[in-house]
């Protein structure tokens, strides 16, 4: 197969492999900014939540808020009270719930990735405020 592609290469004019060439300098950038904002930022960002809202302990808490601050840019903490979560968030128990804001935002709906969370140590807030 690649004997085959390459021997039709080979038999394209001089003028036809600039074409191709270029073509491939142009496309190739092309589609690996396509993937880093559509394919590895989602995946990057819903891990991220996800360990934020997963975790358990102070110490994997600490490591939740390292790994956010380190990973994306952190733009906002808010404390909600219950009664202004969104519907995504309803299932969190307790009174008063941190949002956690990062300054990037899906690229499908320009709407910025965020997780909540009920804090169990306030020591572990400042590693945020650190950038």
């Amino acid at each position: 197969m690649i004997l085959r592609w390459r021997s039709r290469f080979l038999r394209l004019s001089f003028r036809e492999r600039i074409l191709h060439g270029l073509f491939v300098l142009i496309f190739a950038p092309a589609v690996c900014i396509l993937a880093f904002g559509f394919v590895y930022e989602p995946i990057k960002f819903h891990y991220l939540i996800w360990r934020v809202e997963s975790a358990r302990t102070v110490a994997e808490e600490k490591e939740a808020f390292l790994l956010a601050a380190r990973w994306g840019q952190v733009w906002e903490l808010d404390r909600l009270r219950r009664s202004d979560l969104p519907k995504e968030a309803q299932h969190i128990g307790g009174e008063r719930i941190l949002r956690l804001e990062w300054l990037e935002s899906a690229p499908w709906n320009g709407h910025p990735y965020c997780a909540y969370r009920v804090v169990l140590d306030e020591a572990n807030l400042p590693i945020l405020y650190a950038k």
